[in-house]
């Protein structure tokens, strides 16, 4: 697991969750924020905690916030 934070723009990480390359997760720990700060395809906090054990860790996780 990497042990660096890279911040980037929100274009590169649309593209990169779009493309396949990236896993997007919503870092708002309110379940209901993240629905509204939903991005299609995204996982909200809490379904990432609970299925963090089935993801493919070969993407990239890219945590997001408005």
């Amino acid at each position: 697991m990497a042990s660096h934070i890279t911040r980037i723009e929100p274009k590169e990480a649309w593209a990169s969750g779009s493309s396949g390359f990236a896993e997007l997760i919503c870092a708002y720990e309110d379940e209901e924020k993240c629905r509204q700060m939903r991005v299609k395809g995204a996982f909200t906090r809490g379904e990432f905690l609970s299925r963090k054990k089935e993801l493919s860790f070969a993407r990239e996780l890219i945590f997001y916030c408005a």
